[in-house]
């Protein structure tokens, strides 16, 4: 499993000679800590790339530390507060006090999560990422929570909505989707999905319509093998995960229907962005 372009970019400043990159991979089931360069300087606007590897099993969810650390050029910083607050003599005076405080390298790293499966390795969440599944002879992937889902209205709505998309009912789907999906816009509040263990999880409003959106595309596409379904949802909405898995199934289905030279490309454009995708090569 690989993850490339892990970028570091100092917009505001140049490094300075005891400047420390470190990156460290922790994760809670398979715990490896793997370090960098260190780099003595790095120019404002310059840009870094690591590429490292290490080894994850099969089915994990887990989540991925990237330990980044770098220390600015305090004379840079001190020109920018002069630049941002030359009016203002008591920020000023704050800020600048705040920056001769910076004695080692500060954390500028993220905390992703990983989800490697058998057809695919992502850096989402298990709860948040689409199932491989069977629509007639074609794989697809389709998302709906495990049962049960608690009590309250809107467990009970998507009971109903995964229930429909479990059994391929594109049209119950839609009709019980609409409705989740308009909930979700007027609450504007996280999908709360209570777990057969008893953990409650939250899915953002965004990504949650996303993944609602995304099964009724995917299920009125394949029973009507009318690929527009999928196409007009996918060209306003944000690169994500999701969004990848459903151009799959847009590509999958061209393929069926005979468009290979529409198919094609699609497949191609999925393998250049995706680092990990068995299923991808198992569709060619």
């Amino acid at each position: 499993m690989k993850f490339n372009k892990k970028q570091m970019n100092l917009e505001n400043g140049q490094a300075t000679d005891d400047k420390i990159i470190r990156e460290t991979i922790d994760t809670k089931n398979n715990k490896q800590t793997i370090k960098a360069n260190t780099l003595k300087s790095l120019l404002k606007n310059e840009v870094v790339t690591f590429k490292k590897e290490f080894k994850v099993k099969p089915n994990t969810s887990d989540w991925l530390d990237i330990n980044l650390r770098a220390k600015p050029d305090s004379n840079e910083l001190r020109e920018i507060v002069d630049q941002l607050y030359l009016n203002n003599p008591s920020v000023n005076i704050i800020l600048k006090s705040e920056i001769d405080n910076i004695k080692n390298p500060i954390y500028i790293g993220r905390i992703t999560p990983i989800l490697t499966r058998t057809d695919i390795a992502v850096t989402s969440v298990k709860e948040c990422t689409p199932n491989l599944e069977k629509i007639n002879d074609s794989n697809v992937y389709l998302w709906y929570p495990e049962l049960p889902l608690g009590q309250g209205y809107e467990a009970e709505t998507l009971k109903v909505f995964s229930m429909a998309v479990s059994a391929k009912k594109n049209k119950d789907a839609e009709t019980i989707g609409n409705i989740l999906i308009k909930r979700l816009q007027q609450l504007n509040r996280p999908l709360k999905i209570s777990k057969p263990s008893g953990e409650v999880f939250t899915i953002p409003p965004t990504i949650a319509i996303d993944l609602i959106t995304g099964d009724i595309a995917t299920l009125n596409s394949y029973k009507t093998n009318d690929t527009s379904h999928i196409e007009n949802i996918i060209v306003n909405m944000k690169d994500s995960d999701i969004k990848q898995m459903l151009k799959f199934n847009l590509a999958v289905l061209k393929s069926r229907i005979g468009s290979k030279a529409e198919s094609e490309p699609l497949f191609e454009e999925l393998k250049k962005d995706c680092n990990f995708w068995p299923q991808l090569y198992k569709e060619k």
